[in-house]
């Protein structure tokens, strides 16, 4: 049977797939090290760039943070330190694992708080710790999860200091909103510390197991990859609504790939199998060659029933 010369189905598919992650917008990291990549944004105290790895492998490329859209009057970032009219109001400071960020106190210029907002269709970070019933503050000491990223524990120095936390879905974008209080004249300096650390047993032979190095996060094998397998149901139900062009839509660029054994083998760059793919069509399938990929074979007779167009 003639196929049409279209893309096969993980360029097809993938390109819907990977809408909510194109909005993601690019911004430049201050700082990376193996565990953090940091970015300040200018217009407000804010990180414009936000990636951990608590396993310190370099995996940092995935920026969950929002952009920030807000510009505060006659602030300015000048290195890393945030002045408002000219007066010091946040420092931050890096290490390989820790950041800190420091609020001082200045007469006459109100400091605003420091934010870190996050995507949740990017990572569905969540603060852990001791929270009152009917309030959005976490008491510190707290942790802050990013799955398949890392985790950071986050203390400060003033005594009661909490953060003012919030999570929203019904919104657009979906967000994760952690606040940094800043200092005021009853406590003059207040500091944060957010240390990269990693909260697992301690078993032997852990830091080779590919269960713990994130090889098996979002778009990776059954965690929102790509797949042939149990496609045919999809393309068939779409014959029986009689959405022929979409069914062809989906199961074309398929056929295409089944003809240039996109379907198996492995990939050479992850060295993963490819009948698990994530959203740019890299392999993390194990089997190499996975049956269920070509019970989709099965919609060609429902092709071939349809009309041409």
């Amino acid at each position: 049977m003639k196929t049409r010369a279209l893309l096969p189905v993980t360029h097809a598919l993938l390109s819907l797939l990977l809408a909510p992650q194109a909005a993601l917008h690019a911004a430049e990291s201050t700082f990376q090290s193996l565990h953090l990549a940091i970015g300040l944004a200018p217009s407000a105290p804010a990180f414009s760039v936000f990636a951990v790895d608590s396993l310190g492998q370099g995996k940092l490329d995935r920026n969950p943070v929002l952009p920030v859209t807000n510009a505060i009057a006659g602030l300015e970032l000048a290195a890393q330190t945030y002045q408002l009219r000219g007066k010091p109001i946040w420092r931050i400071t890096f290490n390989e694992k820790v950041l800190t960020l420091r609020s001082d106190y200045a007469a006459g210029a109100e400091a605003p708080p420091f934010t870190l907002v996050f995507n949740q269709k990017a990572n569905h970070a969540t603060l852990l710790g001791l929270m009152k019933p009917g309030e959005r503050q976490m008491s510190l000491p707290c942790v802050l999860h990013l799955p398949d990223m890392g985790t950071l524990r986050i203390t400060g120095n003033a005594r009661d200091a909490r953060l003012d936390y919030d999570a929203r879905r019904f919104v657009q974008p979906p967000l994760v909103r952690v606040t940094f209080p800043a200092a005021t004249a009853k406590q003059r300096r207040i500091e944060y510390r957010l240390e990269v650390v990693a909260i697992h047993p301690k078993l032997e032979g852990i830091e080779k197991n590919p269960l713990y190095d994130g090889s098996d996060g979002f778009q990776f094998y059954e965690n929102g990859g790509a797949t042939g397998c149990w496609a045919y149901y999809t393309v068939k139900a779409l014959h029986q609504l009689g959405r022929v062009e979409d069914a062809r839509r989906i199961f074309h660029p398929m056929l295409s790939g089944y003809a240039a054994g996109k379907f198996q083998g492995f990939d050479p760059k992850s060295g993963r199998s490819l009948d698990w793919r994530d959203w740019q069509g890299g392999g993390h399938g194990y089997e190499g060659l996975l049956v269920d990929n070509y019970h989709a074979l099965l919609a060609v007779l429902e092709d071939v029933k349809a009309k041409r167009p």
